[in-house]
């Protein structure tokens, strides 16, 4: 198709609008509602144009193409319409820096003067140029407002974490609503009111934190003025570089544009560049979006070399301390174990497994989050193929998705805006789980199952498929046929705690045909049904031609995964290094990731590599600063398998060094070869020469054995409650997120522990009491949330890996679940 535009003709595809065309072919039309990821919606009304043989002026964000359409951007009755236009927006604006003729030369003078209670002008105001109103003046040359300015007088809402609210600075374009709605499907906000009264706000006009915002920063990253503005970085001027980096959460990947001002780091970004789209679509997390900053430049940074003297840890330079850890490992190697962040870069996982090999003489490195959901789908294979892995735009594009054993929208909340994508586009979303969640809303059909139900129901799933007909010409069906003979449908039911109705509903919508999708992630990790869950979804992704959606809980979980493979088989994981630890057959332990020691061991020598103080310093013979993200380059492998880069921001802090730096070092201290590096680059290239980020997988495809159902759970006794582990990656290295951000400690606390109101009022538990939590294993105090969507009998802590909350020291003994009884404290 063909069109026209101010004489220029193009030929266009798809189903972009006017707007959309203009902007791309470099032809400017002043637009302040319309956004990328956005419906068309029409309300600014600035962006009108003409169209020949057509009568009136037609807003072109919400004006499709036609062959042979002619559309005119700039006339004279376009030009005196926008300013009208223009003029009333302002007019409950603060215009008086808009209009000033002396604005230019103010602007040289007073662009540090941002520290006020409330914005009056454009040099008071955190979105002072880059700010939308302020480009569509100047481009419209607007200079003057015939009507008397109105200051509506609202109060600046201060009351929430992570950003205040000013809709005294809102023009009403509604983009803050339709992202909330449209993109993140939380629908929290909304716009309230009628007539010149109509603002932003939430039902019953509650807090945001009440209303249910999760503080994605999606509302904040559209909003065309200064309304909504980060609390942190609100006063501060415009940053003097960016940096195009890789969060350093959760396995997606997402790239963030991180800005810095004289050398330290003010805000990130979504990077929202549409030249070459990011894995993130310009979408962030709470994590991504407000913690960065707090947490590079956390009061825990560790920032110069310590060794162990006269009992007392003391600063050194890089020289000592690197001799001294080389000498306290050189006689221990062969009796030693590394254990690695899989936040770390691929390129510093890659030369620390070449240290733990060459000069620990250990057999790699030990992954510190434990098994990974990637591990467990590797060890079900048993030398098969798996079935077809699903990428973020699979799962967008799917008819039906299966979500099990994840609150994605906590855990991976930019995957989770993936999953809403197909459910806009007509998709069914399938939500199994112990409780609810904010996933269920938007659900085709939700399951509550008793906790450690999932692999029941997935094999009574699966009796219910074979009962529609069975897939042919795979290998190990018959067997996998016979593993189910020997328990019914209603059994299995039974076993889960779901109805034998909701279970031939969920396995009649999985089979329906058109891609599908299994998203499963690290909430399955770790208790002893673990196993029979991923067989289970393994045999159902083979049965229904679904692309298996594993989410890699670390930013480089898949990279230190790939890296991992070389290992023997048997050797050691974390736990096994901990039992050795604690036994005294380790004699060495290096640390470059987080893990809760032993109380009581027989370590010799123990080195941590960190960039922050934690718990095991205190034990440590030395203590290496390392760089964080920011403050080196290197490359993360998402949960896509794809290698992203990202670049260094800020010089690292103190004296820190990037962990591939420290390992380099201490491996030719020891005389090991084959580690010396100069370069980052250098690293990836020989990654890259070994072939380490091939995924190969060998043998065909087949069924597994499915794993029947055990009996019923088991009985309460004298632990009435089963504890269930939250996991989110709420933290960076050793660093709980809520430890350095007063604002994320609001939003989630590993402290909290969640029960239902039946259960609270059986204990004498009230909201914000503190309780006594005690299992078989362990005890812990936690501060009482009571969380109506909790069923009765179940409670939930957050579990936060790495001995960060209390989850590890009450599940000890039950490989990840626990039963607990709760008591008030007095």
């Amino acid at each position: 198709m063909n069109i026209t535009i101010d004489g220029r003709r193009f030929e266009v595809q798809g189903t972009k609008t006017v707007l959309e065309i203009a902007k791309e072919n470099g032809i400017y039309i002043p637009a302040l509602c319309s956004h990328p990821r956005l419906a068309p919606y029409a309300a600014c009304r600035l962006c009108v144009v003409e169209i020949k043989g057509r009568s009136g002026l037609h807003p072109s964000c919400n004006t499709y193409p036609e062959d042979g359409m002619a559309v005119v951007t700039d006339s004279e009755p376009l030009r005196l319409q926008r300013l009208k236009t223009l003029e009333l927006i302002l007019s409950e604006h603060p215009n008086a820096c808009l209009i000033c003729a002396e604005k230019e030369k103010c602007e040289d003078h007073k662009a540090s003067i941002r520290k006020v209670g409330e914005v009056t002008g454009c040099v008071f105001c955190p979105s002072n140029r880059r700010c939308e109103l302020q480009e569509v003046v100047g481009k419209l040359k607007l200079d003057s407002l015939p009507y008397d300015s109105v200051y509506r007088g609202l109060e600046v809402r201060r009351g929430d974490p992570f950003f205040i609210q000013d809709y005294n600075l809102c023009i009403l374009c509604g983009r803050c609503v339709r992202v909330c709605r449209e993109v993140r499907g939380a629908a929290v906000i909304s716009i309230v009111r009628r007539g010149s009264e109509a603002v932003v706000g939430t039902a019953l006009d509650r807090k945001l934190m009440d209303a249910g915002c999760q503080f994605c920063g999606a509302c904040v990253d559209v909003c065309p003025t200064g309304a909504l503005a980060e609390r942190a970085s609100r006063h501060e001027p415009p940053p003097d570089a960016v940096a195009k980096t890789v969060c350093p959460h959760c396995g997606v990947g997402c790239r963030l544009d991180v800005e810095t001002l004289q050398g330290r780091i003010v805000a990130s970004r979504p990077d929202a560049s549409l030249e070459a789209p990011a894995v993130n679509r310009g979408q962030a997390c709470v994590r991504g979006r407000f913690t960065l900053r707090d947490t590079v430049a956390s009061p825990r940074r560790l920032r110069r070399p310590m060794i162990r003297k006269d009992g007392k840890l003391v600063e050194t330079g890089w020289d000592a301390a690197l001799a001294f850890v080389a000498a306290g490992l050189k006689p221990r190697a062969g009796k030693a174990a590394l254990v690695a962040s899989s936040q770390l870069s691929l390129e510093d996982l890659f030369v620390l497994d070449l240290f733990s090999r060459s000069a620990l003489k250990a057999d790699g490195i030990v992954a510190s989050l434990g098994p990974s959901i990637l591990d467990e789908l590797s060890a079900a294979a048993g030398g098969l193929k798996a079935p077809p892995r699903a990428s973020l735009a699979d799962v967008a594009k799917a008819r039906t998705i299966l979500v099990l054993g994840e609150n994605v929208a906590v855990s991976h909340p930019v995957a989770w805006v993936e999953i809403l994508d197909a459910v806009r586009r007509g998709g069914r979303l399938l939500v199994v789980g112990p409780k609810d969640d904010p996933m269920s809303r938007h659900a085709s059909l939700s399951l509550k199952v008793r906790p450690g139900g999932e692999p029941a129901l997935l094999a009574a799933v699966s009796k219910a498929l074979l009962e529609k007909g069975a897939p042919s010409g795979l290998k190990g069906f018959d067997a996998f046929k016979r593993s189910l003979d020997g328990s019914s449908l209603a059994a299995c039911c039974e076993s889960a705690g779901v109805k034998e109705e909701d279970c031939r509903r969920l396995a009649g919508a999985l089979a329906e045909g058109g891609p599908a999708a299994l998203v499963f992630g690290q909430g399955l990790c770790g208790a002893p049904w673990t196993k029979a869950c991923v067989s289970n979804l393994w045999n159902l992704a083979l049965q229904t031609g679904a692309a298996l959606f594993p989410l890699a809980e670390e930013s480089d979980s898949f990279g230190a995964w790939l890296l991992m493979r070389r290992r023997a088989a048997g050797a050691p994981d974390l736990a096994a290094v901990l039992r050795a630890a604690a036994a005294g057959t380790l004699k060495a332990l290096y640390l470059a990731g987080p893990a809760s020691l032993p109380a009581k061991h027989g370590l010799e020598f123990l080195v941590v590599q960190d960039s922050f103080m934690n718990d095991s310093c205190q034990a440590a013979d030395a203590v290496l600063p390392a760089a964080t993200f920011a403050e080196t380059e290197g490359n993360w492998v998402n949960l896509e398998g794809r290698a992203q880069k990202s670049m260094k921001a800020i010089e690292p802090l103190g004296e820190a060094k990037p962990d591939w730096w420290i390992a380099s070092r201490l491996a030719g201290l020891m005389g090991a070869d084959g580690c010396a590096f100069e370069g980052a680059d250098r690293i990836k290239e020989r990654i890259d020469e070994e072939g380490l980020l091939a995924v190969r997988e060998e043998g065909g495809q087949g069924f597994l054995a499915a794993c029947p159902p055990g009996g019923p759970a088991d009985k309460a006794g004298e632990y009435p409650l089963v504890l269930l582990g939250e996991y989110s990656p709420d933290y960076y290295r050793t660093l709980a997120l809520c430890q350095t951000s007063p604002d994320f400690k609001v939003l989630r606390d590993p402290g909290w522990i969640k029960i239902g109101p039946e259960d609270a009022a059986g204990a004498g538990l009230q909201e914000g009491a503190t309780a006594h939590v005690e299992s078989s294993s362990g005890t812990m105090e936690a501060v009482v949330r009571i969380t109506a969507g909790m069923p009765k009998g179940v409670a939930a802590v957050s579990r936060l890996d790495h001995g960060l909350s209390g989850f590890s020291r009450l599940s000890a003994a039950a490989a990840g679940s626990a039963r607990v009884k709760i008591t008030r404290v007095n």
